[in-house]
């Protein structure tokens, strides 16, 4: 009798917080930056946190706070189209789809495998890339409905646009680059990069950059240096590859700044006692070698999330600390200045930033 009880209670509960419940009309958002925390792999724990830059005040549990109900499991990132936010929700296999200024709950994207990002390429289509899945998700963000798929044969990552085209990186042992007609939705060429590709930036004299962590010591599919590559994307080659000089470097989060001429990544390692200079390194397009040291060195943290604000090209980058209590964020200026830090949740991982009203 008493799991009826409770299981009527979270219907209601549900229904309210779809509704809107009580009238509750959710918070008042301006521009600012949301934090998606991951939580732990195998609880709904994961958050979504908006930091306000302006006043230096947080919303550590957005969603719960707005809605009544979890996000779910592994907030993975968010990527916004007109006041809408769609939040990737990793191991839950769906995108909840909220109100920029509000934080209410407009609708579920689900069905999907294991999403990563969402790529909009237009008003009526965007694309929803998959790790596990071998196609890649066609959505209306309009409609919040799936309308198609893509084969890519292989999981998908972060993706970009140069005109027609969607290059999508192809992570999980593999080392490939996916063309994408969006006229077409269909793959019609790839290029191979360094193993494991997890990071892809376009700049704007049309090269795509793409960060590739190499594998790691003991993976099925082998390990090799880990790289920065550099692809014309109006001929789909290859121009220059930039390899790291250690075999422990595993560099993840590529980004750029508003004025997309400066690269930054963060470059770590699994393997705690390598000898190499860790921290976000920040490096011009026009640059003929990777950046010796740190444009803000890790020292004691541990770096895991990465973001670039489009407009103030301030940088943002998380200390997951343990991966088990809430990780703290830092906010630096375009000197590498300190300029505030912030607590989240569990292992925030990625930003998404708010620009307008």
């Amino acid at each position: 009798m008493k799991k009826i009880f409770l299981f009527a209670a979270a219907l209601l509960a549900f229904a309210c917080a779809k509704d809107g419940g009580n009238g509750d009309p959710g918070f008042n958002l301006g521009t600012g930056v949301f934090v998606c925390n991951q939580g732990t792999f195998t609880s709904d724990d994961a958050s979504l946190s908006f930091y306000d830059p302006a006043g230096k005040t947080v919303v550590k549990d957005l969603f719960y706070d707005a809605n009544g109900f979890p996000l779910g499991n592994v907030c993975q990132s968010m990527a916004i189209r007109g006041n809408e936010g769609f939040v990737v929700v990793n191991n839950s296999g769906k995108v909840q789809v909220i109100n920029t200024t509000t934080g209410r709950w407009i609708a579920t994207i689900d069905g999907l495998t294991s999403p990563r990002y969402v790529h909009f390429v237009s008003d009526t289509k965007a694309y929803v890339s998959d790790m596990y899945s071998k196609s890649i998700t066609v959505i209306n963000p309009q409609t919040h409905k799936v309308t198609g798929s893509i084969l890519a044969g292989r999981g998908t990552e972060q993706m970009a646009q140069w005109g027609d085209y969607v290059f999508a990186a192809s992570y999980s042992y593999n080392n490939q680059i996916y063309r994408i007609d969006t006229r077409r939705d269909e793959v019609v060429d790839s290029v191979t990069v360094a193993k494991q590709p997890n990071s892809v930036a376009m700049d704007r004299n049309g090269k795509l950059w793409v960060l590739s962590d190499g594998g790691y010591d003991g993976s099925p599919y082998g390990q090799e240096m880990a790289a920065l590559t550099r692809i014309d994307a109006a001929t789909f080659t290859v121009e220059q590859v930039f390899p790291f000089t250690s075999m422990d470097a595993s560099p993840t989060g590529l980004t750029m700044n508003g004025t997309r001429d400066v690269l930054y990544y963060v470059n770590g390692s699994w393997n705690q006692s390598a000898a190499f200079s860790r921290g976000v390194f920040r490096m011009n397009v026009t640059a003929t070698e990777l950046p010796a040291d740190p444009f803000i060195p890790e020292g004691t943290h541990l770096f895991f999330g990465l973001g670039v604000h489009p407009a103030t090209s301030e940088v943002y980058v998380s200390d997951a600390l343990d991966y088990q209590q809430a990780g703290i964020i830092y906010r630096y200026n375009t000197s590498g200045a300190l300029v505030d830090e912030f607590r989240t949740a569990i292992c925030p991982g990625a930003f998404c930033f708010k620009t307008g009203n």
